[in-house]
């Protein structure tokens, strides 16, 4: 007889993921150490851990994963997100601040002065083109 096929790493975050929606921490916190037993380097599953830690109130281990997925992947948002929210809980807001994502930059206005000449050129010929309301 043949094994049953083994489970992949995206087969143990999905249970991880329906387990934690569930509440059931623990068991969540077990699937998701599975998948990363597979990819250890895999930052959905890091970030998804160290979220499963804190709801669990073990901040010291939810710190570690994110500063390890922090190592591997700097940029990633929802890690910065939630490094940034745990420091908080733990009233380290010097060390929050710089960790959470830098807000979006508003898009830069360039200046058109043609369409604002046109703009302007239009709105003052339908000015002039009304009837005088003054009798």
């Amino acid at each position: 007889m043949s094994e049953p096929p083994q489970k992949t790493a995206r087969a143990w975050l999905e249970e991880g993921a329906k387990l934690y929606a569930a509440g059931r921490y623990p068991e969540a916190e077990a699937a998701t150490r599975q998948a990363l037993q597979l990819e250890p380097r895999n930052v959905g599953a890091i970030a998804n851990l160290g979220a499963m830690l804190r709801v669990q109130r073990r901040a010291a281990e939810a710190l570690a994963a994110f500063e390890q997925g922090l190592a591997i992947a700097p940029d990633s948002a929802a890690l910065r997100v939630n490094h940034a929210n745990l420091l908080n809980d733990l009233q380290r807001w010097g060390e929050a601040l710089p960790s959470a994502p830098a807000p979006p930059r508003p898009p830069t206005a360039r200046p058109r002065p043609r369409a604002a000449r046109r703009w302007r050129a239009w709105g003052g010929a339908r000015r002039r083109s009304r009837p005088s309301s003054r009798a």
